[in-house]
């Protein structure tokens, strides 16, 4: 009978995850030359992943989008939550920490810091006409 080395593919992350049945370990590529990390747990291999992705990030400058107040507001990504990668941890100014989607994160630059001072001035002409639009409503004759 032939020795058969089975061998299972997987993704995580982006990092692609191989399974050899010879020696019994998931491995990991990690550089371009040929490095891996290698272990019989999986978890340990999905933990070095998460690892070198952390590393890996640089903390950037952006604005953050809040849901419960709908205003953008300047912050720090910190790092890509590891559970969920289209979540990013960041810090506001205030030092509060707390997880935001990706897509509700904006680039901090000046073209869109003007594109923001532009909608709050919408805003302020929007609350100016609901008051004038609430005066003429109260001003309605009522039905006999």
């Amino acid at each position: 009978m032939e020795n058969i080395n089975v061998i299972i593919k997987a993704s995580y992350r982006g990092y692609k995850i191989t399974f050899g049945e010879c020696n019994n370990e998931w491995s990991v590529k990690v550089g371009e030359e040929n490095e891996a990390y290698s272990n019989t747990d999986i978890k340990k291999v999905k933990e070095y992943v998460d690892r070198l992705i952390k590393s890996k990030f640089k903390s950037i400058k952006a604005l953050g989008c809040n849901y419960e107040t709908d205003t953008l507001k300047e912050v720090t990504i910190n790092s890509i939550d590891s559970q969920d990668p289209n979540y990013v941890w960041i810090t506001d100014t205030e030092g509060r920490r707390s997880k935001y989607e990706k897509k509700n994160c904006y680039a901090f630059t000046e073209e869109n810091l003007a594109k923001i001072k532009q909608m709050e001035e919408i805003d302020v002409k929007i609350k100016t006409l609901q008051k004038e639009n609430g005066k003429i409503y109260k001003s309605l004759t009522k039905a006999p």
